[in-house]
């Protein structure tokens, strides 16, 4: 989801992964790579750590892959609610992924 930007200023843009405590090191290891280089950044888990940017949140079902959609319908819901307004662009992914942000934002400030 993309709001226009001006084509003189760098799209601002909002990075998410979900994850759960036993990949906790992978999400860390994605803050400290590539996630400080979003404008805006968090993890979504089971449980909270500020210094990671992990945020607990709940969803329907049980925590496991098979319910993943859920899992991901409450992280989009929770980012349109607090940052829709703030962000140009939004992506989201798994904790087993590592993201080029300048490459992303390279080809975002296209649009």
């Amino acid at each position: 989801t993309a709001t226009t930007t001006s084509s003189s200023s760098a799209p601002k843009l909002f990075c998410a992964i979900y994850t759960y405590p036993k990949m906790r090191d992978l999400a860390r290891a994605q803050a400290l790579t590539w996630g400080y280089k979003c404008d805006g950044y968090l993890a979504f888990s089971t449980e909270t750590i500020r210094e990671l940017g992990m945020v607990h949140l709940l969803h329907r079902g049980e925590e496991s892959y098979q319910n993943m959609w859920q899992k991901v319908r409450s992280i989009w819901a929770y980012i349109a609610r607090h940052y829709l307004q703030d962000y140009d662009f939004f992506h989201l992914g798994g904790d087993d992924l590592y993201v080029m942000v300048e490459n992303m934002r390279h080809f975002l400030g296209t649009y």
